[in-house]
């Protein structure tokens, strides 16, 4: 693995960089993606309903607002990027249709070659808008596999101690990468995730009463809120490839079954590049905090 000279600079000027990046290379892949999780298309579904950034142990407190019977599973990422070339390259989706508000889908779309009926991306700032498309969608589409995946809870933080404490929502890559250079206090950031939370699952109710079949919620990773890890012992913050600690690959898996399934139906794609420019696609990732 070979480090840019301003990678080098800034690990020296930030040695908590320097600790993260070999706790990295400890837990390090020779695959894109972490082996051992679940491949969620092997698993039994007609609507998966993805929560990006959501870790099991939070998520736990809220599953009686929701139906269905929660289990702990493991993802085979830290991140989206792994998360999306661990399940979906070169799947062959063409019956499901997939919308998102996550950038990567966009960003890898080619390179994965998923192959999905559709592939929506969309540049909302708020769940509510995905999940009315997701319900228009599914109207015409009965016979088709649906995969929702949400950007909350992964920043921006959008909430009372988001507007009170944190950048506007365009400002705030870097909050949790970046956490110890920030002026701001852990149980800001840890208050302001699970308002994230509260904010998307009114809409994760509303599409598991309203579609058709049976409907999983999950999540793609965990996140990193203060929790210690190793080998090397730091606190961290966010979330990062080949980085295989519990909070990161331990997800929910909620189960809402249904007496009626869907007949799936595979048809041929309708997946086609919308004629965004990466440039866009580019701008939105480095402001949820990637390097690009």
């Amino acid at each position: 693995m070979r480090y840019t000279a301003e990678e080098v600079i800034k690990g020296l000027r930030n040695p908590h960089v320097a600790f993260r990046e070999l706790n990295r290379r400890y837990y390090s892949s020779k695959k894109s993606y972490y082996s051992e999780g679940i491949d969620i298309l092997e698993q039994d579904w007609d609507n998966l309903i993805i929560l990006d950034a959501c870790r099991y142990d939070i998520f736990e407190k809220y599953a009686d607002t929701l139906p269905g019977n929660l289990s702990v599973v493991q993802s085979r990422a830290g991140t989206t990027e792994e998360f999306l070339r661990g399940n979906f390259q070169d799947a062959g989706l063409n019956d499901t249709i997939c919308l998102t508000t996550n950038a990567w889908y966009e960003k890898l779309r080619d390179d994965l070659n998923a192959g999905f009926h559709q592939l929506e991306y969309r540049e909302y700032n708020t769940p509510q808008k995905l999940a009315d498309d997701a319900l228009e969608l599914e109207k015409s589409h009965k016979d088709k596999r649906f995969i929702i995946h949400f950007l909350p809870p992964h920043t921006p933080y959008v909430g009372p101690t988001a507007d009170k404490h944190l950048p506007p929502y365009e400002d705030q890559h870097g909050i949790l990468s970046d956490f110890y250079q920030n002026d701001v206090s852990e149980e800001t950031i840890q208050k302001a995730y699970r308002e994230n939370i509260e904010r998307v699952l009114p809409e994760v109710k509303r599409l598991v009463g309203s579609f058709t079949g049976k409907t999983v919620v999950t999540a793609d990773h965990g996140e990193l809120l203060g929790d210690r890890i190793g080998p090397i012992p730091i606190r961290e913050w966010g979330h990062y490839k080949n980085l295989y600690v519990s909070e990161l690959i331990k997800v929910p898996w909620l189960v809402v079954e249904s007496d009626t399934r869907k007949d799936i139906v595979a048809e041929e794609t309708n997946d086609r590049q919308d004629g965004r420019l990466s440039e866009t696609v580019d701008d939105r990732l480095e402001k949820l905090g990637y390097k690009v």
